[in-house]
């Protein structure tokens, strides 16, 4: 089986392979001025996300008022957000992946029967298909039963299946909504494995307010402190 986390271009569906240390990618936040949902308060971003995992210490509200200007592309007022890959400015929904605090799955398709339709939709963006057999080995997922329902999964299965899906199409920029409440040290060390390894081509940032989680998965914590986005570490 080949190395899932071999860096790629950043052109989804491209044949040609960058070696790590030419690739240039960063998430550019100028200036970009939020506000609060709930408290109004207005905070500043001036920010640059560079192949790191980032955990965002904030309130719920700012952190989905960051989440979704860098998803959807939009500010509330002044400033702008770049994904700069290699010298260009290549911001485009296709480039980014949102990750829900709780994953959702169609119900009543089993395990294979979702990975075949999800590599079916996403056969273009993927560098290299694997078998279904191969693909449930690199999530630690191929020993659930073939025809157990997706409905039946427990938290811990429905979030390797996430991850997995991440690691097939390997998105160049994935946001996690939330990690928390997590106390099984084998899973966090399993969600770690994953954010490395994409995060070696491509930049990871998590909603984290737990100061434990975010030392052992992050590579660097963000907070807001005097109405700005700051480094914590």
């Amino acid at each position: 089986m080949s190395d899932p986390c071999v860096p790629t271009s950043g052109t989804q569906g491209s044949d040609t392979t960058v070696p790590l240390q030419t690739w240039e990618l960063y998430v550019i936040v100028s200036e970009l001025k939020l506000y609060e949902l709930y408290s109004k308060k207005r905070f500043v971003i001036d920010e640059t996300f560079q192949g790191n995992v980032y955990c965002i210490n904030a309130p719920d509200d700012s952190r989905d008022a960051l989440f979704n200007s860098i998803v959807y592309g939009k500010t509330s007022g002044s400033g702008k957000i770049e994904l700069i890959c290699n010298g260009r400015n290549c911001m485009a929904p296709a480039m980014i992946s949102r990750f829900p605090e709780e994953p959702l799955f169609p119900e009543f398709l089993t395990i294979r029967e979702f990975l075949k339709y999800y590599i079916d939709m996403n056969r273009s963006s993927i560098k290299e298909v694997k078998s279904i057999e191969e693909y449930l080995e690199l999530g630690e997922l191929s020993n659930i039963r073939g025809d157990r329902l997706l409905r039946d999964f427990t938290l811990d299965e429905r979030v390797r299946l996430q991850y997995l899906c991440f690691l097939i199409t390997m998105p160049t920029v994935l946001i996690i909504d939330s990690i928390k409440n997590i106390r099984n040290v084998d899973f966090l060390k399993k969600i770690k494995n994953y954010l490395d390894c994409i995060k070696e081509n491509g930049i990871v940032l998590v909603g984290c307010r737990d100061k434990s989680i975010s030392v052992f998965i992050g590579d660097e914590e963000l907070s807001v402190v005097d109405g700005k986005l700051r480094g914590g570490r």
